[in-house]
């Protein structure tokens, strides 16, 4: 699937298709394939307001893979209408 339902527009969101057999951008090791994002094409994690990971940890390995520069946040539910924010 190379497109999202409209009604997602407002994530503003990337998607790439990575040709796996292309060993110069892509790794394959333990049965996994790895693919190396560019240092500034990561702007923001936002964790789900029910995501049992603590920032700190998700800010720890962000730095240590050399994504110093993005931002780490977490969605909250409103309890008047029930939507989320970021």
């Amino acid at each position: 699937m190379n497109q999202k339902s409209s009604g997602f527009y407002f994530e503003r969101e990337y998607r790439l298709s990575i040709d796996l057999n292309n060993r110069n951008r892509c790794r394959f090791h333990d049965g996994q394939y790895y693919w190396q994002l560019p240092d500034d094409s990561l702007k923001r994690v936002i964790l789900g307001f029910q995501c049992p990971l603590e920032e700190t940890i998700v800010r720890k390995l962000l730095d240590m893979n050399g994504f110093t520069s993005t931002a780490v946040v977490r969605a909250k539910l409103c309890q008047e209408t029930y939507s989320v924010l970021i």
